[in-house]
């Protein structure tokens, strides 16, 4: 006994609403990790410090020590010019 009518259309239409809400996170994440790595680069570049730096991307992006070790392990370069 089939309890619901299949609805290709219906379907569709939340497959591509799921779809447009995934690209939309993805596109946010991505700009956010953007301006993080921005961020991080400049502070380097004027002299700010690695500790300092961890702390203003906890305290201006709500990240969490271990969020903010992970940006910093990706984009603190330990390279001296």
């Amino acid at each position: 006994m089939l309890l619901m009518e299949y609805d290709k259309e219906a379907e569709e239409a939340y497959i591509r609403k799921e779809s447009l809400e995934t690209g939309i996170e993805q596109g946010i994440e991505q700009g956010i990790s953007l301006v993080v790595k921005t961020l991080i680069q400049t502070f380097q570049e004027i002299g700010i410090s690695r500790d300092n730096t961890l702390f203003k991307l906890e305290e201006k992006f709500s990240l969490s020590t271990q969020e903010a070790e992970r940006y910093l392990n990706l984009y603190w370069s330990d390279k001296q010019d």
